[in-house]
């Protein structure tokens, strides 16, 4: 993933919880290809354009499956389904991590993996323990790769982590974490992946963020290999374009897979789009099916096509849609009802109405 886009997929959120400079061990550093200090006992600094790579949104919701012990996570729509149905692949794999003091236990587990032409999905945990009043908050960083080296980036809006701690005479906590990964880049065809999953974890604590708040303990590197079928879902080729506020968009296909929706498309301009947040727009979209509304509203956010991170002056893109729409057969009505950037506030007006059919 280039630097510019980790800085603006990530930053914006980790901002609030993590001054500009700081800076994890040199293993981080040898894997994002920067010169590094040497490694301290404990912590070592980073700028925030890296250290921002642990950080995803913190999420706190309740959910009911955890493949099935995550309990703090909210997938969405199209992950429930998949896992409401079995479709993930458990897999509990658990390394532990040695630890330096203050910490006493640190044990990363993968808990599940599911894939289809649109993304690949992953859910972990990390637990440990530390000394009575640690105070540990703990951040994680996803890399993965498949046997034949392809990277896959991350989905920009697709990221849950939370920590959450008991006190005791031990402090204990478990964190959790949920990522999806852009998936268009697997071939046709392919029936399964073999991927390699590394799972970077960080962590603070009361005294080092009293003591200077740019301070990050790096715990270690958790490598996990494992393999996971791939759904290939349906491809429609739309070609269909809808024009509004002096903006035209072209639907070229859509790809619709038990977890998700992808709607590639071109726009006559991405000036609109080319703003500094330019991960952060999202379009509220409506499905009509069948004359059936199956869809009110559901954010959708762009990535990039065949696997490509996301470029801010890209005129061909797609949207994600993260449902599940595959037994939507028939007539389909769908609505693009304008574009919002939730970090900048910017719009773009609507709507834009697409109609074909799904056999």
């Amino acid at each position: 993933m280039d630097e510019k886009r980790l800085k603006h997929v990530l930053t914006q959120r980790a901002e609030q919880e993590i001054p500009d400079s700081m800076d994890i061990r040199s293993k981080v550093h040898d894997r994002l290809g920067v010169p590094a200090p040497a490694r301290t006992p404990f912590v070592a600094r980073l700028n925030l354009k890296w250290a921002a790579a642990l950080v995803v949104v913190l999420a706190a919701s309740t959910g009911a499956v955890y493949a099935l012990m995550q309990t703090l996570l909210q997938p969405d729509p199209g992950l429930r389904t998949v896992q409401a149905e079995n479709q993930i692949v458990q897999l509990g794999q658990m390394q532990s991590l040695p630890v330096d003091d203050p910490l006493t236990r640190l044990d990363v587990t993968l808990d599940y993996a599911y894939a289809d032409a649109n993304r690949i999905a992953v859910g972990y945990h990390v637990t440990g323990s530390a000394a009575a009043g640690t105070g540990v908050e703990v951040y994680s960083n996803q890399q993965l790769a498949d046997a034949q080296g392809r990277a896959y980036p991350w989905l920009p809006t697709s990221g849950q982590q939370t920590t959450q701690k008991q006190s005791g005479a031990e402090e204990t906590f478990t964190h959790e974490g949920l990522m999806s990964f852009d998936a268009s880049a697997v071939p046709v065809g392919t029936g399964t992946l073999d991927l390699a999953l590394t799972l970077q974890v960080a962590y603070t604590t009361t005294a080092t963020r009293a003591d200077n708040p740019a301070i990050m303990g790096f715990a270690g590197d958790a490598n996990f290999s494992f393999q996971v079928p791939v759904n290939p879902g349906r491809i429609v080729d739309v070609r269909q374009s809808a024009s509004a506020a002096g903006l035209a968009i072209e639907i070229q296909k859509v790809v619709i897979t038990p977890s998700m929706t992808r709607v590639e498309l071109c726009l006559s301009s991405a000036e609109p789009f080319a703003v500094d947040a330019w991960t952060a727009w999202e379009s509220p979209v409506t499905l009509d099916v069948n004359g059936e509304r199956v869809l009110t509203g559901l954010p959708s956010g762009f990535t990039g096509l065949n696997g490509a991170p996301l470029d801010p002056g890209a005129a061909c893109r797609a949207l994600a849609i993260p449902d599940a729409l595959t037994r939507r057969t028939g007539d389909w009505s769908l609505t693009l009802d304008g574009f919002t950037n939730h970090e900048s506030g910017q719009t773009v007006s609507g709507p834009w109405t697409f109609t074909f059919a799904v056999n």
